[in-house]
């Protein structure tokens, strides 16, 4: 559903979105001793470790308008104003953004499967999306709003 005075720029489909999570696993220290068949005591101390590491959330279609970022996916829908983005970082195949309002920052993967057709001067050329590309239709829209 598109704004009043919005238009669509960029549509692409299968996109992932991830998002960094914690992950924690217990360890264990110390000696283990078997009381039975089966059945075993372990001694010593226990503690947890943690890190984060990206996680896929969901497969979606991603968009661009003149006003906003779009992804929607069959488990989570964003919608980003331009004017909320705080940072980008392109990467070879997608975007990583901040946004206000959000801790945590969304990575929107699996660009670079994708070309555009450019026709200059009569000329036709070729390019393939990645994540370069796409910050810098973004930071030209943002310049011009």
């Amino acid at each position: 559903m598109l704004q009043a005075g919005e238009a669509v720029l960029v549509t692409l489909p299968n996109i992932a979105l991830h998002e960094p999570r914690t992950v924690s696993r217990a360890v264990y220290g110390g000696p283990s001793v078997r009381v039975a068949k089966g059945l075993w005591f372990r001694g010593g101390v226990a503690q947890s470790e943690s890190h984060e590491e990206l996680r896929q959330l969901d497969v979606g279609t991603f968009t661009l308008t003149t006003k906003r970022l779009v992804f929607s996916g069959e488990k989570k829908t964003i919608e980003v104003p331009l004017n909320k983005i705080v940072s980008i970082n392109p990467y070879t195949d997608g975007i990583s953004l901040s946004r206000s309002g959000k801790e945590r920052r969304e990575y929107l993967i699996g660009m670079n499967r994708y070309q555009f057709n450019i026709t200059i001067n009569g000329r036709k050329y070729t390019q393939l999306m990645s994540g370069a590309v796409l910050v810098d239709i973004i930071e030209g829209l943002t310049k011009t709003n």
